[in-house]
């Protein structure tokens, strides 16, 4: 699932237009400088570029072998999480 797929399940939970923008490593470490730890920031571009490079593509069985059920799939998720992203709808759910 990419970056854009989940904020269109955003958008479609919260009914309003969501978009994913994917900026060059510099302005997005340039954004959140002096607002994130400098760790936390390093952290978060060695993160987006193992996305950039479908490094974590897997979909694993783990949730389903550790608690027994189904992972809730993306759109499942944003819809019953709606008033969290500032949807107003639902309650934010475990």
């Amino acid at each position: 699932m990419t970056h854009a797929q989940i904020a269109l399940a955003i958008g479609a939970a919260v009914g309003r237009d969501v978009a994913f923008v994917d900026v060059p490593p510099e302005a997005f470490a340039g954004a959140l400088k002096g607002v994130l730890p400098e760790w936390q920031l390093s952290g978060l571009l060695e993160d987006y570029a193992h996305y950039a490079r479908g490094e974590a593509s897997a979909v694993l069985p783990t949730v389903k072998e550790v608690t027994g059920r189904e992972a809730r799939d993306v759109a499942t998720f944003a819809r019953d999480n709606a008033a969290a992203f500032g949807g107003g709808r639902g309650t934010p759910a475990d």
